[in-house]
């Protein structure tokens, strides 16, 4: 997957650790040049000195591969319309994300379709990261001081599990890693060896935070 962060600030940076953690590619839009010097060495090429309401710095970003999910984390509620109007309108991102820090607005994004929006009062990092995708890791619990964590991944339709109905003992997962419940449909399933994972299945792990994208890459065969 590839998404495009417009803003830094504490928020992103941790979200952004969190994709590159899962093996996801991204890139960072953000106007203060201080910043993107300063993030240089943490991120390298993935940060971009530019503003992200403008068409060239959006595209100099990456957005027409086209990106799979843009977030707007700016602390310019008026900036955030622009950058999810635009990339829905002009380069058909379908997955829009924006953070709203006056609630009075949120209307306002409802009715240009950004697909999840967050008040930036009572948001919270897990919020965000579970908003990327359905088929993304969402953190669950962290374990034994976040060395270990407890995540959600939903099985995507074309998984190379479903299409080959591979059971759970043929899964090629990373070593300490287990997976301790199986959710379909509302209903809980023990994860037995014999086990075939289907399309829409919530899978619960628990591994080391650093497996993270191998436990994915394994149940999602992307």
């Amino acid at each position: 997957m590839f998404a495009i962060i417009v803003g830094y600030n504490p928020m992103s940076h941790l979200l952004a650790e969190s994709l590159i953690s899962s093996g996801h590619e991204l890139c960072i839009i953000e106007k203060d040049y201080k910043k993107t010097e300063y993030l240089w060495d943490k991120f390298g090429s993935m940060i971009i000195h530019g503003d992200g309401t403008q068409k060239e710095h959006l595209e100099k970003g990456g957005i027409n591969r086209p990106a799979d999910i843009i977030f707007a984390l700016t602390d310019d509620d008026g900036a955030n319309l622009v950058v999810c109007q635009a990339a829905h309108d002009l380069y058909n991102v379908q997955q829009t994300v924006a953070i709203v820090n006056n609630s009075n607005l949120e209307s306002l994004f409802h009715v240009i379709g950004v697909k999840t929006i967050i008040d930036k009062n009572y948001s919270t990092f897990q919020q965000l990261e579970n908003s990327i995708s359905e088929t993304m890791i969402n953190h669950v619990l962290p374990i034994n001081n976040g060395n270990t964590n407890l995540i959600s991944i939903t099985i995507p339709s074309d998984s190379q599990v479903v299409l080959n109905s591979t059971p759970i003992s043929g899964l090629e997962m990373p070593p300490n890693c287990l997976i301790c419940l199986v959710v379909r449909e509302n209903q809980t399933i023990r994860p037995s060896n014999n086990l075939i994972l289907q399309a829409g299945d919530q899978v619960i792990v628990a591994g080391p935070s650093n497996e993270e994208s191998r436990i994915y890459n394994a149940l999602t065969g992307v």
